[in-house]
């Protein structure tokens, strides 16, 4: 399902914008919200889209846009402070809570996101949702909050320490040039974009000064 993300448009102010915020943030929920600040402006630049941004089932947030025929975007948003998203602990961490927001999605019989965002002050990655719906029809323990998933959710943890689609480029924003900052964070909209538009067609990530080190983290 093709996406209409050139009509978007990425400002340099808004780059700023949230540089700034996270910078200055002093706990999860600044973070939280200038990210969520920065999400709505670039997609709500869009003349012809319908956006909305809201918190479904207690999330971080959920972004919803609509081209006036089709939802063709919706992204469930995760964010943290002080985590290291190179590691895939961390990774696991968000994904594992973001599963069983999807779960809460799909048994109250709601379009399921199609990308997940997680995030830190520093960091940002970007799933495919659809890779995880597999997750939903496993016996977990869906009776536990999101938010303890990690901890007490071991079965699904051990099963996404495992799962190669957590094997993904990690954007580093801490360590960007200046210059480089505003086409880093363009780069996560293209692979927003690539990812909902060209499934099976591989998306290739601009490799930077600030994100080879991440890149090869694991290895």
């Amino acid at each position: 399902m093709k996406t209409k993300s050139g009509k978007h448009r990425l400002t340099q102010k808004s780059v700023n914008i949230l540089y700034k915020n996270l910078k200055n943030k002093e706990n999860e929920k600044d973070i939280e919200n200038a990210w969520r600040e920065f999400f709505s402006q670039y997609y709500n630049s869009g003349s012809d889209h319908i956006l909305k941004v809201i918190s479904p089932y207690d999330v971080d947030g959920y972004l919803e846009v609509d081209d006036g025929l089709f939802f063709f975007l919706r992204i469930l948003m995760e964010f943290k402070d002080g985590t290291d998203l190179n590691k895939i602990s961390d990774r696991v961490r968000i994904t594992a809570q973001c599963i069983h927001y999807l779960k809460r999605f799909k048994d109250n019989g709601d379009q399921l996101p199609n990308v997940i965002i997680g995030a830190d002050e520093n960091q940002i990655f970007v799933l495919y949702a659809p890779n995880f719906y597999s997750y939903l029809d496993k016996d977990y323990r869906w009776d536990i909050a999101p938010s303890s998933a990690f901890k007490e959710d071991l079965e699904l943890t051990h099963d996404l320490l495992n799962d190669k689609n957590l094997s993904i480029w990690v954007y580093n924003l801490s360590n960007v040039k200046t210059s480089e900052r505003k086409s880093t964070l363009q780069s996560v909209f293209d692979e927003i974009d690539q990812l909902t538009s060209s499934r099976g067609q591989e998306y290739q990530v601009k490799v930077t000064e600030a994100n080879i080190a991440g890149l090869f983290s694991e290895f």
